[in-house]
């Protein structure tokens, strides 16, 4: 195949999914706690978490915010 190498650029050279159960578990903690505690759900009102739906804070909270929190464990559940 005489291509092949026109492509070589455009080839994967790292893996950016989970090679071990922990890693999967990091990247889905993250995936969770943006869900629940970021990203508003039209289907609970306007601009309104599950995080706030449950009475647990009273605003979205930013990226930001949420990537420096420390020691939080009932976040994740």
């Amino acid at each position: 195949m005489q291509c092949a190498g026109v492509f070589r650029a455009y080839r994967r050279r790292t893996n950016t999914y989970a090679k071990d159960v922990n890693g999967l578990q990091r990247a889905l903690t993250v995936q969770r706690l943006v869900h629940n505690w970021v990203r508003p759900h039209w289907g609970l009102g306007k601009n309104t978490t599950p995080a706030m739906a449950l009475g647990l804070y009273h605003r979205p909270v930013e990226m930001a915010q949420l990537l420096t929190w420390q020691g939080a464990p009932s976040t994740t559940s």
